[in-house]
């Protein structure tokens, strides 16, 4: 059910209507909960936008519980973030299939036959707008990153294992350019193009061979030890190298930096150093993945 607050307008990006009605879960007694195409009826009511669900995934939904421990209640302010985190964590995707009024909003199951094509639906979209990619973690993005300073296909071969699901995501170099396309939900786009970015700079007027690597982990968190492995390398680094004499503070970064991406979602670590330096990486990478 919606609750009958006061209708409230909200201010959103402009991708979907803003909605103007609190969203309330109740959990009936005499039943386990609400199930996913529950949710996704009352997200239709409070946004008053229209729903396009194919035959195939609304009885999937109808009989997919919704991924929730109790009574929700939602302000009107916070349900679109609210809505896109439940539905990606149930495995479906939102596209937007008509931006005029009155709007259209396609909801799909990647439980159905339909996934194949989902990819091919994603929104086109700046890559420098990083803060709507990570509102919206339930559409899927199609952007394009400039990397001057790489081989976007060695780096796209490198990188390859990073793509998890065919069917939502995609990373292949832009022809001969030096871009990449980078296709996937936002939240994962968004990691993505701050991760190749932060490679590019990495590599920016290097003057050695610059290698990219996603390490695995087994044992420990990668976001727990990612600051701790960029430390211990940097540090090593800069013992190695001997400075100019006369020279005081630190040697040039540029010639020794490294850096070190922790990939939630994979539990890994994505290592970007000199090629000589790789082996002692995956050397204190090995040291610290242990449990806790």
């Amino acid at each position: 059910m919606v609750a009958l607050d006061a209708p409230v307008a909200v201010a959103t990006d402009g991708l979907f209507a803003p909605a103007t009605e609190a969203l309330a879960l109740a959990w009936p007694e005499e039943s386990e909960g609400v199930t996913v195409l529950d949710v996704i009826r009352a997200y239709g009511l409070a946004t008053g936008q229209r729903l396009a669900i194919n035959q195939e995934t609304r009885q999937y939904l109808g009989q997919t519980p919704a991924p929730l421990d109790r009574a929700t209640s939602v302000p009107a302010t916070e349900v679109q973030g609210f809505v896109e985190a439940l539905l990606r964590s149930s495995n479906c995707v939102l596209t937007i299939d008509r931006s005029a009024e009155p709007r259209l909003i396609g909801v799909h199951s990647l439980q159905t036959q339909g996934r194949n094509g989902l990819r091919a639906r994603a929104m086109s979209i700046d890559s420098a707008r990083i803060d709507v990619l990570r509102r919206h973690p339930a559409v899927l993005f199609s952007t394009v990153v400039d990397l001057p300073n790489v081989d976007v296909r060695q780096l796209s071969n490198s990188l390859r294992t990073m793509i998890t699901d065919a069917n939502t995501s995609q990373m292949l170099p832009a022809g001969s350019t030096n871009s990449m396309i980078i296709i996937g939900y936002g939240s994962n786009v968004a990691d993505m193009v701050e991760q190749l970015q932060a490679i590019d700079a990495a590599s920016e007027n290097s003057k050695v061979t610059i290698s990219h690597e996603l390490v695995r982990l087994k044992n420990a968190r990668a976001l727990d030890i990612a600051s701790l492995v960029e430390a211990a390398l940097t540090t090593s680094r800069e013992l190695r190298t001997p400075r100019s004499s006369g020279q005081q503070g630190p040697i040039n970064q540029r010639a020794v930096q490294v850096s070190v991406l922790a990939d939630s979602r994979l539990n890994g670590l994505l290592v970007t150093c000199r090629s000589e330096d790789l082996d002692e990486a995956r050397a204190v990478i090995a040291q610290l993945d242990v449990a806790e």
